[in-house]
């Protein structure tokens, strides 16, 4: 007779998985007053058993402060990283952040980051040069000089009239202008903003509800 003798194994089988919590991340409406956008996104470790190693992809909007890292079974760890403005269009962005599994790659992780960066809100353009105005910040364009004809009738003494045409990169938005004239000459000139149409602006408000219509101007001068 022989003794055969059985030896029991046991193992446990697991599989390198994840998800991303947040796929989608809207930065919102970012300037130029900041030069980066933060952001967060939450991994989660599906597996019970194994860590799951991740390393972010390098890309060119987006900046992980952490490009390897390690989350232990059944857990979440939030991703903290920052949008590279510099590098951002004008206008509205979608940007696919993606993550490499090590020890799996059919599960690759990924997110997408959206908002709207914009350098320069609106967009003066007079005898073609053309001054960018950035969100919130003063700023004016100089006018040629006016010639003053002494002989002309006083009702008809249109001094100046000069054509600029405004426009902005975003839609649904509204801007006020507003005509400072010289102290010098303030109470000798009349300076007024118009439409095309030559029609006063209501409250020197221009309203844009298409990104791809430039505003005409006149801006006019007279004697009162």
């Amino acid at each position: 007779p022989r003794c055969v003798a059985t030896v029991k194994v046991q193992a446990t089988f697991g599989l390198s998985e994840g998800v991303v919590e947040t796929p989608i991340i809207d930065v919102g409406r970012c300037g130029s007053a900041s030069s980066k956008a933060k952001l967060v996104l939450r991994i989660r470790n599906l597996s019970s058993s194994l860590p799951l190693v991740l390393t972010a992809v390098p890309s060119r909007l987006i900046k992980v402060n952490d490009k390897s890292f390690t989350i232990p079974p059944s857990s979440t760890v939030d991703v903290e990283g920052t949008v590279l403005l510099s590098n951002c269009p004008q206008g509205a962005f979608n940007e696919t952040l993606y993550f490499n599994n090590h020890a799996n790659p059919e599960n690759d992780l990924s997110a997408t980051i959206t908002g709207k960066y914009y350098a320069s809100l609106w967009c003066i353009t007079h005898n073609s040069k053309e001054l960018k105005i950035s969100n919130g910040a003063r700023e004016s364009i100089e006018l040629p000089l006016m010639t003053i004809d002494p002989s002309a009738p006083t009702q008809d003494a249109l001094l100046s009239e000069t054509r600029v045409k405004f426009g902005s990169w975003e839609q649904g938005v509204a801007a006020l202008m507003v005509v400072t004239p010289n102290p010098a000459v303030e109470r000798l000139l009349v300076p007024l903003l118009l439409s095309s149409d030559a029609a006063p602006l209501v409250k020197g408000q221009i309203d844009f509800l298409d990104t791809a219509t430039t505003q005409l101007l006149r801006l006019r001068c007279s004697i009162p």
